[in-house]
C-alpha cells in the first residue's frame, strides 16, 4: 500500500520594530523579531531593497516606510512595516547685541 506524508509548517511570524522619529542625518536601526531562521529583506517605500539582514542601520534622507519581508525557500512569506519620520534640526537664532 502506498502512503503519502504531508509536512504542515506553521505560519511565518515577523514583526518590525515600532514606528520612530529621528533627526535628519541621524542613523536609524531597522530591526525585527521573527520566530525562525528566514531569509530577510528590508524594502523602502520606493521598492528598493535596502538590506538583507534581520537588523540593519541606515540614514534615511526623508520620511520613509520600511517593510521587512521574511521568506522560506519554499515560498512562504510574511511581512511587517515600520515608519521612520525625519525631523529637521532647529536652526539657532543669533542673539541680538
Amino acid at each position: 500500500m502506498d502512503s503519502v506524508h504531508f509536512i504542515i509548517k506553521s505560519e511565518i511570524k515577523v514583526q518590525a520594530a515600532a514606528d520612530t522619529a529621528i533627526c535628519t542625518g541621524d542613523p536609524v536601526t531597522l530591526s525585527a523579531s521573527a520566530d525562525g531562521n528566514y531569509v530577510f529583506r528590508w524594502i523602502d517605500d520606493e521598492d528598493n531593497i535596502v538590506a538583507y539582514q534581520q537588523d540593519t542601520s541606515l540614514v534615511p534622507l526623508h520620511d520613509t516606510r520600511y517593510t521587512i519581508l521574511a521568506s522560506l525557500q519554499k515560498g512562504c512569506n510574511a511581512s511587517s512595516t515600520m515608519a521612520v519620520k525625519t525631523v529637521a534640526l532647529p536652526v539657532p537664532r543669533a542673539l541680538a547685541a
